[in-house]
Order: structure tokens, then C-alpha cells, then sequence
């Protein structure tokens, strides 16, 4: 049975509702850190993690450079002299030879930066995804808010309008997408979701008739201009939800009449957001490269280049069986609901909103591959979604409304499992990423990097540069060395050779360091992890393979293996200690390694794990 409305009269009573179901978004909340917090603390591999790794790199960037190198833009140039004027991407240099990324704008990197230094905090996985899980609280606060606003001033009960709003926020907690793009993976989209629903909260606050008071409804329009005045600035989705917004207003869709003078100053909103962007980035890297670096990007991330398949698989990937729910609640709206109350002032607002905050999705076709490729894009179809659940819910029999709670129990199962299986298949890049960071470790112990220039024989992203806090030239060969160490007066060159682990990440195989005469030395791993540990002695002479009579350890008597440490000058361990390889025995089915120092500590450097092979040229 609905409750009638009583306005003012009925605050307290609603209130205690909107407090008690605020608890439970909490909970919930809760749960879904839970349950993500040991990918934090041990960053696992995921899809679009390289943009994780991108927007960190921007950060650092911002960070260590001074202003004028950069001017708050989102640059992927470090700080030292040697990683300027190397080229990255899609990037623009700048004077000083700073590149700047002209895809997304500043806003995404710059309030994560002021995160990091308002919090003293290292700029790092684990931290960038706990901000956008701060994020995403926020965000499903809000959601729930205007939820249970929207309930309310149909006129359901404060018990019905609570529970509405619950069952629609979960779509924002539990979705595979959320899980995934409010958790490891961060790009300027998880910010944006915060001002968009923000936006959408200010929205119906403004068309409330309940809200009667023109110095409230004067205070919720200037917030939704400066709202949409932020999300065009700091996505360029902002620019389609803020035109489809003055479409809207202008002709008084499912409005009780035109608002034409809104319509102007969002339109106004946008201007500015567009002549600060344009000025922002033409005044630092020039207009003209700026234009065509626009043009360059938009054909690049547009339809042209697009699946509408790829899409809609996209889609189903990220929200999966919340969709199925999502289409079942509109068949409840439109043939189960009361006709009366559809028809209805406060209904039409709903539906209105329904509609505006379904606007942004016509983003997703304009930029089809981008949409396509990476998952975050498509955040923003969890608003239109937590509505139909809100509406549809509230529409519901007590009898569809329990079956209602065990499907969505079972799409939140389901969108958590599609999280973890996704993870599953990037399991490897765990083992790939530590594997890189022994070569980092293994070249600052042997050599001063920060003297030297680094090139690759591939494409170079956030990660790489991450890995060595440095810029590397992407797309060269060995034999360009002495030339770069000629062009940047370099004290040594090192060169990587990469294949590819996953999209922009890379598998590092081995390392060649060049120094100013033309000798070198290079760095190649010896993987011993996955050989069975119970190939390896523990007794009284033997600890996980290392000796505890002399220096040394042994491996599997073979011929790869044998060639590789006759050849080979040091071994570098995986604490960083470097020892000497005074010779190589074979002893029935193992090699007997002898290296120089005193003994070994199995603790450290015990079997079965993975040694780094410096070979010196001769």
C-alpha cells in the first residue's frame, strides 16, 4: 500500500528511513572492499590496468616537475633531463620537451594528485585504487539519495522508497564493472561518475515541486551549472550529457513547461569548460598542434573505428545479468505499474531523469572503439539502470518484490564471479610484473640508471616508465646505443628486449647496457620457480638447494642451463647481492654452482626462485 505524501510534515518519519538505509549501503559497501582488498594490497593483473598505470604515471610526472614544464596538464614526461624529448604515444611536446596527453583532460589526474599530497601518501597501485574506492562510496551515497528522493516524491512509503533506493544502489556496489573500474583499474571516467550523479541529484532537487522556495531552487540550479560545468571539463562524455541537458530544458521534455533560460546557462557552462580546455592546452603546446591532436584522437576512439557488437558484448560484460533484470523492470513499468501515477507530475520527472541520465550513453556510440576497448567507458549505464531497479521495485508486488531481491542477490553473485574470472585471466601478469621488477632492482645494483637513456625494441606505456622511474625511447635496436648515448651525452645506454604479457604491458627478457667506448654487458634471467621443489636437496650439506659447505647452489644438470652459466660472468640473486661465478660442475643430475663471498642465505636466495645471468662482452 503507498503512503500519501506529507511533505514537511512527514520529514522526521522519512528521515529515519534514509538513515537506516544509508547504514545498509555502508555494509554492503563494505563488503565489496572485503572482498577486492587483497587486490589491492597485491596488485593482480586486470583488464585496462594499463590505464591504472598510465594516470600514475601522469601523477609522478606532476610531481617531480616544476610548473612550467607542464602547467598542470597531463604530461608523461619524468623529471630528468634525459627523459625529456622523448616521444610517447599520442602526446605533444611541449618547450621543454615535456609531452603532454591531449586525449582526457586535467581534472582526472589532477584531483587523484591532490589526493596523494593532501594525504602524504605514495603515488602507487594500492593508493590510487583505495582513492577511487573513495570515489565510489561517494558515488553510491549519492545514487542512494536521490533514489530515495526520487521514491519519496512519487509518493511511495518511507519503507518502500528506502528499499527501492537499497536495490538500486546495489547495481553501483556490485556490478562486475564497478568492482573492476571503482577498484584497480582508474581512468578521469571514475571521477566523472561522482559529478555526473551528483549532477543528476542536483537535477531533480531543481525540478522538485516540493522544493517551492526560489532561493533553493536558484541554489540547486547554479550547483547543477557549476556541476556540468566539471564533468565537460573533466570528461568530454560532460559535453554530450550537458547538450542532451539544454535539449531537454529548452523544449520541456516530460517537464511541466520549458525552461529556456537553463538551457542558456548550461550552454554557458559548457562554453566556459570548452574555452578553458582549448586555451589550457593551446597556450602551452600550441593551437595548432592541439587541433590536429584532437582530431587525431577523436577519429582514432570514434565510430569509424568501432564494433556496435563489440559493444553490446561489452556491455553484457560489465553488468551481465543486471541487464536482464534492468529489461524486466521496464516491462513492469509500462504494463505492471499503476497508469494513474505514471501519468503523474512526479512520475514524469522520473521518467525524465530516466531519460537525461541515459543521455551520456550516446557517448559510447560517438566514440565506439574507445567504449569498446576499455570497460570504464561504460560506468555510466549503472545510473539509468539503479533507476528502472528504484522505480520497478517500488512498483512491485510484496510476492515480485522477494523474487526481485533473489535476482539481484544472484546478478551481485554473478558480477563478482565475472570480476574474479576476469582477474583469473590475468593471474600471470602477477609473476610477469615481479619478474620486471627483479631486472629494475638488478640494473640500479649494477649501473647508474639515473646517467643513463633507455630504449626498447617496442611501444612504451605507464607501466614501463613506472618500472624504471624513467623515459625510454620506444621502437628502436641495439645498434642505436652509441647514437643516443652521443645524442644525450648518456653515460650509458640500455636496451631492452620486450614481448608482449598483455595489452601495454610488457614481458621483459633481457637488458643490454652500452656504456660511452662501445663495451657492454647484459642481463638475462635464469627462471627456476617452476621447477618442481622436491628436485632440490635439504640435508645436512643441502638447504632448498643451496650449499651450507660453500659458496654455491645447484641446479638441473642441463644443457640450456649449463650453457647459460659457463657463458655468463655474475649472477645477480633476488635480494640484489652479486656474486662472481667461479665454475660450474656437474654432478649427476645437477649442476654444481660455484660463486665467490662467503655462503649463501637460503632464506633469501633459497630454491626454487628466479636469478638474473650478467654476461660481460669479450
Amino acid at each position: 500500500m503507498r503512503k500519501i505524501n506529507l511533505g514537511f510534515l512527514n520529514c522526521g518519519f522519512f528521515l529515519r528511513f534514509k538513515i537506516f538505509g544509508l547504514l545498509i549501503i555502508l555494509i554492503l559497501f563494505s563488503i565489496s572492499l572485503l572482498i577486492r582488498i587483497n587486490h589491492f594490497n597485491n596488485v593482480t593483473g586486470s583488464q585496462n590496468l594499463e590505464a591504472t598505470y598510465h594516470a600514475l604515471l601522469t601523477i609522478r610526472a606532476i610531481d617531480e616537475n616544476p610548473l612550467e614544464n607542464h602547467w598542470f596538464l597531463p604530461t608523461v614526461s619524468l623529471s630528468s633531463a634525459l627523459d625529456k624529448n622523448i616521444s610517447w604515444g599520442a602526446t605533444v611536446p611541449t618547450k621543454t620537451g615535456d609531452y603532454i596527453y591531449t586525449s582526457f583532460t586535467p581534472p582526472g589526474f589532477i584531483v587523484p594528485y591532490l589526493f596523494f599530497k593532501s594525504f602524504n601518501v605514495a603515488i602507487s597501485e594500492k593508493n590510487i585504487a583505495l582513492f577511487n574506492v573513495m570515489i565510489s562510496i561517494l558515488v553510491s551515497i549519492i545514487l542512494y539519495l536521490l533514489l530515495i528522493e526520487i521514491l519519496q516524491n512519487t509518493g511511495y512509503s518511507g519503507r518502500v522508497s528506502m528499499l527501492g533506493a537499497i536495490f538500486g544502489t546495489i547495481v553501483s556496489i556490485f556490478s562486475r564493472e564497478v568492482l573492476q573500474s571503482h577498484g584497480l583499474v582508474y581512468w578521469p571516467h571514475s571521477l566523472f561518475q561522482l559529478l555526473f550523479v551528483s549532477s543528476l541529484f542536483a537535477l531533480f532537487k531543481f525540478i522538485n515541486k516540493a522544493q517551492n522556495s526560489n532561493t533553493i531552487k536558484s541554489g540547486y540550479l547554479f550547483l547543477l551549472v557549476v556541476l556540468i560545468f566539471l564533468c565537460a571539463w573533466t570528461e568530454w562524455t560532460g559535453y554530450v550529457f550537458g547538450m542532451g541537458l539544454v535539449i531537454f530544458f529548452w523544449f520541456g521534455f516530460f517537464l511541466e513547461r520549458r525552461y529556456k533560460e537553463v538551457s542558456i546557462l548550461l550552454i554557458l557552462a559548457l562554453f566556459s569548460a570548452g574555452i578553458i580546455t582549448i586555451f589550457h592546452y593551446g597556450l602551452v603546446i600550441g593551437f595548432e598542434p592541439m587541433v590536429k591532436a584532437f582530431i587525431n584522437r577523436f577519429f582514432a576512439r570514434s565510430s569509424t573505428n568501432g564494433n556496435f557488437l563489440s559493444l553490446m558484448y561489452g556491455y553484457i560484460l560489465s553488468f551481465g545479468i543486471f541487464l536482464l533484470l534492468a529489461f524486466w523492470g521496464l516491462i513492469v513499468y509500462f504494463w505492471r505499474g499503476n497508469t494513474n501515477d505514471s501519468n503523474s507530475i512526479n512520475s514524469k520527472k522520473s521518467i525524465f531523469l530516466f531519460f537525461v541520465a541515459s543521455i551520456p550513453l550516446l557517448e559510447n556510440l560517438i566514440m565506439l572503439q574507445h567504449a569498446s576497448v576499455f570497460s570504464f567507458d561504460r560506468l555510466k549505464l549503472l545510473f539509468p539502470l539503479a533507476i528502472i531497479f528504484a522505480i520497478s521495485f517500488a512498483r512491485f508486488s510484496n510476492y515480485l518484490r522477494l523474487v526481485f531481491f533473489v535476482l539481484l542477490l544472484f546478478a551481485s553473485i554473478q558480477g563478482y564471479t565475472s570480476y574474479i574470472s576476469d582477474l583469473e585471466k590475468y593471474a600471470k601478469w602477477s609473476d610477469v610484473d615481479f619478474k620486471n621488477k627483479l631486472l629494475s632492482n638488478a640494473l640500479n645494483k649494477s649501473i647508474n640508471i639515473d646517467c643513463s637513456v633507455l630504449l626498447s625494441n617496442s611501444v612504451v606505456r605507464g607501466y614501463d616508465n613506472l618500472l624504471f622511474n624513467r623515459g625510454i625511447y620506444e621502437h628502436k635496436t641495439l645498434v642505436d646505443s652509441l647514437g643516443l648515448i652521443k645524442k644525450t651525452g648518456a653515460c650509458n645506454a640500455i636496451y631492452f628486449d620486450r614481448t608482449s604479457a598483455f595489452t601495454d604491458l610488457m614481458k621483459y627478457q633481457n637488458a643490454v647496457v652500452t656504456n660511452k667506448g662501445g663495451s657492454s654487458f647484459s642481463l638475462e634471467f635464469i627462471d627456476m620457480k617452476n621447477i618442481n621443489i622436491n628436485f632440490f636437496l635439504s640435508d645436512l650439506n643441502w638447504n632448498n638447494g643451496i650449499s651450507k659447505k660453500w659458496p654455491g647452489f645447484l641446479v638441473p644438470n642441463t644443457a640450456d642451463l649449463k650453457s647459460q652459466l659457463l657463458s655468463s660472468d655474475d649472477i645477480i640473486f633476488q635480494d640484489g647481492d652479486i656474486r662472481k661465478i667461479l665454475g660450474v660442475t656437474a654432478v649427476g643430475n645437477y649442476l654444481h654452482v660455484h660463486v665467490d663471498g662467503t655462503l649463501l642465505d637460503y632464506d633469501k636466495v633459497g630454491l626454487p626462485t628466479t636469478y638474473i645471468l650478467r654476461k660481460n662482452s669479450h
